[in-house]
């Protein structure tokens, strides 16, 4: 392996084990939000 692949790979390797301890951390996995949502959110927090 050269060392760009080897770079990519730790990469990879390390927002995976990031995702993994966000959702040990807070008990849920991360997940997309849709774009109605966020604007719904943020009449709701512009109101506050």
């Amino acid at each position: 392996m050269d060392i760009v692949s080897l770079i990519i790979l730790a990469g990879v390797a390390g927002g995976s084990v990031s995702i993994v301890f966000y959702t040990f951390e807070n008990g849920i996995s991360p997940s997309p939000t849709s774009g109605k949502v966020k604007l719904d959110l943020l009449d709701i927090v512009s109101a506050l």
